[in-house]
Parts: C-alpha cells; structure tokens; sequence
C-alpha cells in the first residue's frame, strides 16, 4: 500500500480503516486474478483511487444526523 494512501486510511475509525483495507486488498486480487496488469494507486480529490483499465474511487463518510426521526 503507497504510505499516501495509508496514511489517509489511519484518519478514519479502526473499523473503516479494517474494512477498507480489505477493500484495498481485494481490489488488488482481482486485478491480479483477472491479468488486468499493473494497479496504480493514488488519491484523487482526497479519495483512494485504483486505476486499471480504468478507475475505482472509495471514501469512507461517517453517518450524519438528520432532522427527521
């Protein structure tokens, strides 16, 4: 993992930072399963980005409260 992106994930709670990583992690198995070639990651707009013939972006947002019951 590029230390910008785990640097990024060491902001959210230890449970996104979990299930992001597994995220991570499967992006790149995929990848690899599926000969897609080299992954590139980096952030976009702040944001983990993964870019193989194409790109996939996540961001973990936590819940927000809202005015209606």
């Amino acid at each position: 993992m590029k230390p910008e992106i785990k640097t990024k994930f060491s902001t959210y709670p230890d449970e996104a930072q979990r299930k992001l990583e597994a995220v991570h992690h499967l992006i790149l198995a995929v990848a690899e399963e599926n000969d897609l070639g080299e992954v590139e990651e980096t952030l976009k707009w702040g944001e983990a980005s993964y870019l193989v013939k194409g790109a996939l972006r996540f961001e973990w947002i936590g819940r927000r409260k809202t005015l209606m019951p």
